[in-house]
């Protein structure tokens, strides 16, 4: 059971960062409907793979908001 954890954050994040790539900009209240927890928004923007916009908004790095 020690591999559950990181197997479970592995799978929130690449859902996280499949609907950063279909929408461009990401509310912390997306991840409601694709069963991700929000501490997981923090865990991803220290390592870098999000940044974070304003309040509750994210975005990929180096992304372009239209």
């Amino acid at each position: 059971m020690e591999h559950a954890p990181s197997m479970l954050s592995e799978t929130h994040t690449q859902r996280i960062l499949d609907l950063a790539n279909q929408r461009g900009l990401l509310r912390a209240s997306d991840l409601y409907a694709i069963g991700s927890p929000r501490v997981i928004l923090t865990r991803m923007t220290a390592a870098g793979l999000l940044q974070r916009v304003g309040r509750g908004l994210y975005r990929l790095p180096g992304a372009q908001l239209t």
